[in-house]
């Protein structure tokens, strides 16, 4: 009897161990799944945070310019593309051609092309201001070129006052190394088509009389590219053939003046200008009648635009500081 209570008490006691035997096994096997499970879902959450954070990363930029045919608007093109490309980002380049409908058009398409940032170098502030708001209330971040606008992140302006004062400051400084107290006769090209360009126009004149009470402003002509410019330039060797000094807007209009005389085979002619486009600088370095220019100092756009896309702060105002150029220091220019 014991022998038989001993064999019943050993089964009880293995058919008991594998009772807990078999629960553990199936707590581990629950357990290990639901860890599998939480595991995909973990990598399905990363999967997606990594898509999500790759798409913002695929921004689109533009670059709205009133004309194609300006080597300044150019330099900002290739400035932009250059920083761009090194992050792989798209850049759309519109021209409005002057036209002011097309530039409202030009600035509302930024919505459906999905740009995330964009410079826009308006005409005016009230051509476009109304466009720019309906492109910010749908996402778009707008740097605006020249002009402040009501609605716009932040604002890439010169100074025209300086820009204006420089550039006749120049032509006062040649005018008193070569001329001395002698009177000369000065003519002037100006841009009276924007605010910005008006300021720098005015500011030109008021330097001119300011510092120069020699120098004689005998004839004044709207120009503000090269085709103007020589056509300026030749109304001025027919009507006013004793000017001494072409004191430019820019330099598209003073290559065009340097082009004209040249082809008149005037020689006695100093030439003023701005922007420090490779032309003009390429002019000043061959001793051309060229003989001095502004640039601006870099502000790098690229970067700026790609902040604001990611919604990063960048300074309301963005101001390049102003470089005068002229033959004894257009060789350190030239090199870069």
């Amino acid at each position: 009897m014991k022998k038989i209570m001993a064999i019943l008490l050993c089964a009880a006691l293995i058919a008991s161990f594998t009772g807990c035997g078999k629960t553990d096994e199936g707590e581990v096997s629950q357990n290990a799944q639901e860890a599998e499970n939480q595991g995909t879902e973990n990598t399905d959450v990363a999967n997606t945070e990594k898509e999500e954070e790759t798409a913002k990363e695929d921004y689109k930029f533009a670059i709205i310019i009133p004309t194609s045919g300006n080597e300044y608007f150019q330099g900002e093109i290739d400035a932009l593309q250059a920083v761009l490309d090194e992050y792989g980002y798209e850049l759309n380049v519109i021209s409005y051609d002057m036209d002011a409908t097309k530039q409202v058009s030009s600035v509302e398409n930024l919505i459906t092309m999905g740009v995330d940032a964009a410079l826009i170098f308006p005409m005016d502030k009230e051509s476009v201001d109304t466009a720019c708001k309906s492109a910010m209330d749908a996402g778009v971040k707008i740097i605006s070129g020249g002009i402040a606008l009501d609605n716009m992140n932040a604002l890439y302006n010169t100074d025209q006052v300086e820009a204006g004062n420089t550039i006749s400051g120049m032509g006062c400084d040649y005018i008193k190394e070569t001329y001395g107290d002698n009177e000369v006769e000065v003519a002037m090209l100006v841009d009276t088509s924007n605010s910005n360009m008006a300021t720098r126009s005015e500011a030109m004149k008021e330097t001119l009389a300011k510092e120069c009470p020699n120098a004689l402003l005998v004839k004044e002509i709207e120009a503000n590219d090269t085709e103007s410019g020589m056509s300026a330039a030749e109304n001025i060797i027919q009507g006013n053939p004793d000017v001494k000094v072409v004191i430019c807007i820019n330099d598209a209009s003073a290559l065009g003046v340097v082009e004209a005389y040249k082809a008149a085979n005037v020689t006695e002619i100093a030439v003023f200008g701005s922007d420090g486009t490779a032309e003009g600088l390429k002019k000043i370095s061959e001793g051309e009648s060229l003989k001095g220019t502004i640039a601006f100092g870099a502000i790098n756009l690229g970067e700026q635009l790609i902040k604001l896309a990611k919604g990063e702060n960048v300074d309301e105002l963005l101001s390049p500081p102003i470089i005068k150029i002229t033959e004894s220091n257009v060789a350190e220019y030239m090199a870069e």
